[in-house]
């Protein structure tokens, strides 16, 4: 029988969650404002990627659930930079 996740994986899943899809719109807003030299198609292809992670997060493997998380937090410190904000702020 599967176990049941706890209430701390439950709130971590959905930080995380938040986290993901977060940056996904904020990779989506650099992209738009950005689109040259052909880059724009795998942009949004990573955005795609941080979406659908962030909709199965407790089922995504730790290793790639850690990655995806550090790409999230490179383009939050990437939008920060572009909007003329402390990057060295905590995530979203």
């Amino acid at each position: 029988m599967p176990r049941q996740p706890t209430e701390q994986q439950l709130r971590r899943d959905k930080r995380d969650e938040k986290t993901l899809v977060d940056a996904s719109w904020a990779l989506r807003r650099l992209t738009d404002k950005r689109f040259y030299h052909g880059q724009g198609a795998t942009l949004y292809a990573v955005c795609e990627v941080l979406d659908r992670a962030a909709l199965d997060i407790s089922d995504v493997n730790p290793h790639v659930r850690s990655c995806l998380l550090r790409v999230a937090q490179a383009v939050v410190q990437d939008a920060r930079i572009d909007a003329g904000e402390d990057p060295s702020k905590g995530l979203v």
